[in-house]
């Protein structure tokens, strides 16, 4: 069970109005575009009815979405007050850090948008969602981008990754930051391939008027091997199946 003042920090986060956007007047508390960006992806991937099962659904803003969109949605949150759509898209109260597969359907399709840096074990999170998935089902993850040059830059000069400061942690419940690697590594182990792997939205916004960091940023970013995901969000999709 979730310790209290964690619950409070989730219930006070989707009670508090401090979402500058939202849809069809249910809050939205994500970087704007990113729902959109998700709901693109799945409807790319699935057959209209496919069964979505949206994890740490909060107001139910992307579950009334992915509902428009077609799909057959089950939502699911711990904190049920939260949630608006009850008696409208079906709801299922579950805690990510325990066991949650066995408590819903089976799913064409999971979603977990801006919830694995709120939960204790990455990789218990990826096996629950892969028992969740039916054969050749997805699972869209999108988590804070530590891998970003300003994420980067931020942990090199301060000690933490963008979007897990003191107050991140406090304030919000950034308790576990995922890099890539470890994500692709959980994943693998719960019988998950990676069929995707991008990137959303603006890491310059944080150094924008920050001149030395800025730089600092683009030092990086020039030193950095390999092909890197640079916007701020990392966006992930696997499928449940072969390796």
């Amino acid at each position: 069970m979730l310790p209290e003042s964690r619950v409070e920090t989730f219930r006070k986060a989707a009670q508090s109005g401090s979402a500058k956007h939202g849809y069809k007047g249910l809050p939205v508390h994500a970087l704007p575009g990113l729902h959109e960006f998700v709901a693109q992806i799945l409807s790319n991937a699935l057959q209209p009815g496919a069964t979505v099962l949206e994890l740490a659904a909060g107001t139910g803003a992307l579950s009334l979405r992915l509902t428009d969109s077609g799909f057959k949605v089950v939502a699911c949150d711990y904190v049920r007050e939260n949630y608006r759509l009850h008696g409208k898209v079906p709801f299922v109260e579950v805690d990510l850090n325990q066991r949650f597969a066995g408590l819903v359907p089976l799913a064409d399709a999971v979603v977990a948008v801006e919830i694995i840096e709120h939960l204790e074990n990455t990789r218990h999170f990826f096996r629950e969602g892969a028992a969740a998935l039916r054969d050749n089902g997805i699972l869209v993850v999108t988590t804070p981008n530590l891998d970003n040059p300003v994420s980067l830059a931020y942990l090199i000069r301060g000690g933490r990754p963008l979007w897990f400061s003191h107050d991140d942690y406090r304030a919000f419940g950034h308790i576990t930051p995922v890099p890539l690697w470890v994500m692709q590594e959980a994943a693998q182990e719960a019988g998950l391939r990676c069929t995707r792997m991008d990137s959303f939205g603006d890491s310059g916004r944080w150094v924008a008027g920050w001149p030395r960091m800025k730089w600092f940023a683009r030092l990086i970013d020039r030193v950095m091997a390999g092909p890197r995901h640079k916007s701020e969000i990392l966006v992930a999709v696997f499928q449940k199946g072969p390796q």
